[in-house]
């Protein structure tokens, strides 16, 4: 009897390994899948604070809450070593070859969890109406969260990257 499709599917992503990302991406597929997520985020980030400065509740902006400036700031602040590890990352491929490799999982992993947070966070900020189709955010929030699923899992990166040093 046949295996069914999903069988072989399945099958081939064991054979692939643990991370897609840094097994089979060329240096430029793996450039643009960081460079993605980074763009998205720095979209993401200033439209919820936008969007915190002009809503208004109980007669004031929501962005003079304590909740949301906290959630606004940890944005910021979770973005803004994501800029440079995808800065250092594009030179060490030409650059730094034996680092290149090992650079692009860290700054893959690091990228997934801070998108996953961004993502969250701005939906939290626009009270939940940033998974409706009036704001778009819903767009990026999927899109970060499919490329955790076909790029691998930071966990799954992180292992790479192990491999890659030789430590496992």
């Amino acid at each position: 009897m046949d295996e069914p499709a999903d069988a072989k599917r399945f099958a081939k992503t064991e054979e692939i390994g643990t991370s897609t990302f840094c097994k089979v991406l060329s240096p430029t597929q793996g450039w643009m899948s960081l460079v993605g997520p980074q763009g998205w985020m720095s979209l993401i980030e200033p439209q919820s604070v936008d969007y915190a400065k002009e809503r208004r509740q109980f007669n004031r902006v929501i962005g003079s809450f304590q909740a949301v400036k906290h959630m606004c700031s940890e944005m910021a602040a979770e973005l803004e070593p994501c800029r440079s590890l995808v800065w250092y990352t594009a030179p060490a491929y030409s650059a730094i070859p034996e680092e290149g490799r090992l650079m692009a999982c860290h700054a893959k992993a690091h990228l997934s969890e801070v998108g996953k947070l961004v993502a969250r966070k701005s939906t939290e900020v626009h009270g939940g109406m940033g998974i409706t189709d009036l704001l778009g955010l819903h767009y990026w929030f999927k899109r970060i969260g499919f490329n955790r699923q076909l790029l691998g899992a930071p966990e799954l990166v992180r292992e790479e990257a192990a491999r890659v040093q030789e430590w496992v």
